[in-house]
């Protein structure tokens, strides 16, 4: 009894033993869990070359002994494949996963051997991305879009393109904004690095360089975008600088009747025009750190010559401004009410000082002449929110910059 129940279970462990080692045969070796592969098959998509099915078969084995993580298995099938442009991209995908960096010189001969190869671009740009060749890459993902117009690789191209051109594009315009100009061009830098020739780019790179006062190199960013509305105002924006008025009106002039710039630039430029053409004693008065009763007699008819077209009035003979080069501003002034000269002296007093609040009546009298809204005056010493201040005695910079603001206003509005 004992000895036919020790046979029974005989057969049943030879067969758990046999199972055990075939189990133990069959088990692969190596990194065969496989491996994420981002790129399609080099047998895949549109533009592959013809192959003969022995140089199929081989791709396909390799290709799966990639996706096993079987670098050197697949390495091997490539090379039985021989020289077919297949083949060789397998041998650059395997690299890609491998050494990126390696594999981007390869991936662009023979996407230029190939140049409708999709699958070649679309590595290229994996190989270049992770390399951080960014320009390489987003060029070679768009390539790889147009050729191969499949959502996935579309989408691709897009992510690396607001990755790379448009996240960095808006975080430069708020640092512009921000009065970052130093980051800004950076950054704005850094996208036409990736993608030259952006036109946003190139404004942004522009204008962060006219924020640090580097003129020169404003003009530079623009001189490929001849013709361009945006380009011509940082071309005009640099000749009010340097106080080229002729260019500036030259610039301004070719901006689109559409363009909202166009008419109040020009105006702005033509009054700088006429004020810098204006007499050397005008000129004199809007340099003057404190301004006299003639000054600015000078300053505000000549800064709002709709005054020089009032109706004619008889002024009486006002006797110590006979020999001024001002002589005809002040007459204006008094015949309009603006200013007075002495009924019983008949004189102006040309060098007497002008206080503040004086001159804040004349400039609210004679704007008011002209059909606009007098300005809004500071409560206090400082500027702010649009309101102006004046010295006591004012400037002739001062004066100027109201009368210059109000002018930019239309009579009415």
């Amino acid at each position: 009894m004992r000895t036919t129940s020790r046979r029974w279970w005989r057969p049943l462990a030879i067969l758990a033993i046999s199972g055990w080692l075939g189990a133990c045969a069959t088990t692969p070796t190596g990194p065969s869990a496989g491996v994420e592969v981002p790129f399609p098959s080099p047998l895949s998509g549109p533009g592959h070359p013809t192959a003969t099915a022995t140089v199929r078969r081989h791709v396909d084995e390799g290709w799966r002994e990639l996706l096993r993580g079987r670098y050197d298995a697949a390495r091997a099938r490539a090379a039985r494949a021989g020289h077919d442009p297949a083949a060789k991209l397998l041998e650059l995908q395997i690299e890609t996963l491998q050494d990126p960096g390696a594999a981007v010189d390869g991936l662009q001969a023979l996407t230029r051997s190939q140049p409708g190869y999709a699958s070649a671009w679309i590595t290229l740009s994996f190989a270049a991305e992770r390399a951080n060749e960014e320009a390489t890459a987003l060029a070679a993902a768009r390539h790889a879009a147009r050729l191969w117009g499949s959502r996935k690789w579309i989408e691709r191209a897009s992510q690396l393109e607001d990755r790379w051109v448009g996240s960095r594009l808006a975080e430069a315009e708020q640092d512009l904004d921000a009065g970052e100009g130093t980051r800004s061009a950076e950054l704005a830098r850094k996208v036409l690095a990736v993608d030259p020739g952006n036109r946003r780019a190139t404004l942004v790179l522009a204008r962060a360089r006219l924020a640090q006062g580097d003129d020169a190199g404003a003009l530079q960013a623009v001189q490929d975008l001849a013709g361009d509305p945006d380009a011509l105002v940082i071309e005009a924006t640099v000749a009010e600088r340097r106080q080229r008025w002729s260019r500036a009106m030259e610039l301004y002039r070719q901006l689109p009747d559409t363009d909202p710039r166009k008419k109040a630039a020009l105006a702005r430029v033509t009054r700088r025009w006429r004020i810098a053409n204006l007499p050397e004693y005008v000129q004199a008065a809007l340099r003057s750190p404190a301004l006299t009763r003639e000054q600015l007699a000078i300053l505000v008819p000549n800064l709002l010559p709709e005054l020089l077209a009032l109706p004619p009035r008889n002024v009486p003979v006002i006797s110590d401004i006979v020999d001024l080069p001002s002589q005809r501003e002040i007459v204006t002034m008094v015949a309009a009410g603006l200013m007075r000269a002495d009924p019983i002296e008949h004189t102006f007093d040309p060098q007497g000082t002008v206080s503040a609040a004086r001159a804040r009546e004349v400039l609210d009298g004679a704007i008011r002449l002209t059909g606009r809204k007098p300005p809004r005056w500071c409560e206090g010493d400082a500027a702010h929110d649009g309101c102006f201040v004046l010295s006591d005695p004012p400037t002739g910079h001062e004066v100027a910059a109201v009368l210059d603001a109000m002018e930019e206003v239309q009579p009415d509005e």
